[in-house]
Protein backbone atom coordinates (compact mmCIF):
# COMPACT_ATOMS: atom_id res chain seq x y z
CA UNK A 1 0.00 0.00 0.00
CA UNK A 2 2.67 2.48 0.63
CA UNK A 3 3.76 1.74 -2.86
CA UNK A 4 0.54 2.45 -4.64
CA UNK A 5 0.58 6.13 -2.31
CA UNK A 6 4.14 7.28 -3.27
CA UNK A 7 5.06 6.69 0.74
CA UNK A 8 8.00 5.65 2.46
CA UNK A 9 7.59 2.30 4.71
CA UNK A 10 9.69 3.54 7.19
CA UNK A 11 7.72 6.77 7.51
CA UNK A 12 6.65 7.60 11.27
CA UNK A 13 2.82 7.31 11.39
CA UNK A 14 1.80 10.20 13.41
CA UNK A 15 3.96 12.37 10.64
CA UNK A 16 1.61 11.48 7.63
CA UNK A 17 -0.88 14.11 6.35
CA UNK A 18 -4.24 14.54 5.60
CA UNK A 19 -3.44 13.91 1.76
CA UNK A 20 -0.85 11.15 2.80
CA UNK A 21 -3.69 9.18 4.52
CA UNK A 22 -6.21 9.93 1.35
CA UNK A 23 -3.16 8.45 -1.06
CA UNK A 24 -2.92 5.75 1.54
CA UNK A 25 -7.14 4.84 1.16
CA UNK A 26 -7.27 5.19 -2.40
CA UNK A 27 -4.29 2.80 -2.84
CA UNK A 28 -5.43 0.51 -0.60
CA UNK A 29 -9.10 0.07 -2.23
CA UNK A 30 -6.96 0.18 -5.40
CA UNK A 31 -5.02 -3.16 -4.28
CA UNK A 32 -7.94 -4.73 -3.25
CA UNK A 33 -9.85 -4.41 -6.37
CA UNK A 34 -7.15 -5.56 -8.48
CA UNK A 35 -6.31 -8.63 -6.25
CA UNK A 36 -9.70 -9.42 -6.37
CA UNK A 37 -10.03 -9.08 -10.01
CA UNK A 38 -7.27 -10.98 -11.02
CA UNK A 39 -8.13 -13.99 -8.60
CA UNK A 40 -11.87 -13.87 -9.33
CA UNK A 41 -13.23 -17.59 -9.62
CA UNK A 42 -10.77 -19.03 -8.58
CA UNK A 43 -9.30 -20.23 -5.41
CA UNK A 44 -7.64 -17.73 -3.44
CA UNK A 45 -3.77 -18.73 -3.40
CA UNK A 46 -1.30 -18.24 -0.45
CA UNK A 47 2.32 -17.17 -1.25
CA UNK A 48 3.27 -19.49 1.73
CA UNK A 49 1.60 -22.27 -0.45
CA UNK A 50 3.15 -21.86 -3.07
CA UNK A 51 0.56 -19.84 -5.41
CA UNK A 52 2.23 -17.52 -8.09
CA UNK A 53 2.80 -13.83 -6.65
CA UNK A 54 -0.24 -11.59 -7.91
CA UNK A 55 0.68 -8.90 -10.89
CA UNK A 56 -1.53 -6.83 -8.41
CA UNK A 57 0.93 -7.18 -6.18
CA UNK A 58 3.08 -4.35 -7.66
CA UNK A 59 6.34 -4.58 -5.88
CA UNK A 60 5.94 -7.18 -2.65
CA UNK A 61 7.72 -10.29 -3.02
CA UNK A 62 9.39 -8.84 -6.17
CA UNK A 63 13.46 -8.08 -4.52
CA UNK A 64 16.07 -7.35 -7.16
CA UNK A 65 13.22 -6.84 -9.92
CA UNK A 66 12.66 -3.45 -11.33
CA UNK A 67 10.52 -0.74 -9.98
CA UNK A 68 7.44 -0.54 -12.46
CA UNK A 69 7.97 3.34 -12.25
CA UNK A 70 11.46 4.04 -12.24
CA UNK A 71 13.35 1.00 -13.03
CA UNK A 72 15.60 1.29 -9.93
CA UNK A 73 16.07 -2.19 -8.11
CA UNK A 74 13.50 -3.30 -5.50
CA UNK A 75 15.00 -3.56 -1.88
CA UNK A 76 13.94 -6.17 0.86
CA UNK A 77 14.24 -5.51 4.74
CA UNK A 78 12.54 -6.83 7.17
CA UNK A 79 10.63 -4.06 9.81
CA UNK A 80 8.85 -5.78 12.87
CA UNK A 81 9.68 -9.28 12.00
CA UNK A 82 8.06 -8.85 8.42
CA UNK A 83 9.38 -8.51 4.91
CA UNK A 84 9.03 -5.10 3.52
CA UNK A 85 9.40 -4.23 -0.15
CA UNK A 86 10.12 -0.68 -1.54
CA UNK A 87 11.44 1.60 -3.62
CA UNK A 88 13.95 3.59 -2.32
CA UNK A 89 13.55 5.90 -5.06
CA UNK A 90 9.67 6.48 -5.72
CA UNK A 91 9.64 6.00 -1.59
CA UNK A 92 12.21 7.94 -0.41
CA UNK A 93 11.76 9.55 3.27
CA UNK A 94 10.40 13.10 3.04
CA UNK A 95 12.78 15.81 4.65
CA UNK A 96 10.99 15.77 8.46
Amino acid sequence: LCFAAELSPFIPVNTITDLEWTRLADGAYQRIEAVLQEERGEKIGFLHEGAKNPQAFQIYGRQGESCPKCQSAIVKCTQANRATYYCAICQALPDI
